[in-house]
């Protein structure tokens, strides 16, 4: 955030009594990639209508503390999968380029493209991963197409 102060305002505006707002404002935090916000962030998870926003951002700033919460996500409710898999992709933690492995390799689709999402700006797994990203990419899947592109050749 450019200052001191636009930064202390939208931290404040998380109290705000709109919903709106405060997803708003967790959503400017998070794509600011600053980690500092992290501990701002934080409590909104415990809330159920801030919660997706807060995962949302917390993962775009790395934190690894929501991985738990993002896997009990993938374990729990179907349709929550493939948005938690693709938060956990922005973490990037190295250790869990076997994980998406076995997610590209699922069938299930729609865990397959949160995953591909997942890693679309991880450069790692996008290289660890691009012989699983073209063998989808040849059966017409065209998310793993583009993210394969991106790689070219590793080789």
């Amino acid at each position: 955030m450019e200052s001191a102060a636009a930064a202390r305002i939208v931290v404040g505006l998380l109290q705000d009594p709109y919903l709106n707002v405060r997803l708003s404002a967790c959503n400017i935090l998070g794509l600011s990639g600053d980690a500092r916000y992290v501990t701002a962030l934080r409590p909104l998870l415990g809330d159920p209508k801030t919660e997706r926003m807060a995962l949302y951002s917390l993962s775009l700033l790395g934190d690894a503390q929501i991985r738990p919460r993002l896997m009990a996500m993938i374990q729990g409710e179907a349709s929550n999968a493939p948005y938690a898999i693709e938060n956990l992709g922005r973490i990037r933690d190295p250790n869990d380029v076997p994980f998406f492995r076995s997610i590209l390799r699922c069938g299930e689709e729609a865990k397959i493209l949160g995953a591909v999402k997942g890693i679309r700006s991880w450069s790692v797994a996008k290289s660890a991963l691009y012989d699983d990203l073209c063998r989808l990419a040849a059966h017409g899947h065209e998310e793993a197409m583009l993210v394969a592109a991106e790689v070219g050749n590793p080789d």
